[in-house]
């Protein structure tokens, strides 16, 4: 609440729990801030060296279902820096 409420924070952006972005949205309210919100889901993919590339494929098809708009769509992939040319 401290950077929410602060008056020299213009802007916050939050990714994580519906529960923590009410309550930044009501600190923020006080001081006029804007305010960006990614609640719920949407979690990253996490793929290393030993991943097959048939679950990459598989993760990218069910990200694509209901045009990506799924609290459990994978819309993001962090990928282990050695594996990224596969």
């Amino acid at each position: 609440t401290h950077l929410t409420s602060h008056p020299d924070v213009a802007m916050v952006s939050f990714t994580g729990s519906t529960r923590a972005g009410k309550q930044i949205s009501k600190v923020a309210a006080d001081t006029i801030k804007r305010v960006s919100l990614e609640l719920g889901g949407k979690g990253a993919n996490i793929v290393f060296e030993d991943c097959p590339v048939g679950k990459v494929e598989q993760s990218l098809r069910v990200m694509m279902m209901n045009t990506g708009q799924s609290c459990t769509a994978p819309s993001r992939m962090l990928v282990q820096k050695s594996r990224l040319e596969k």
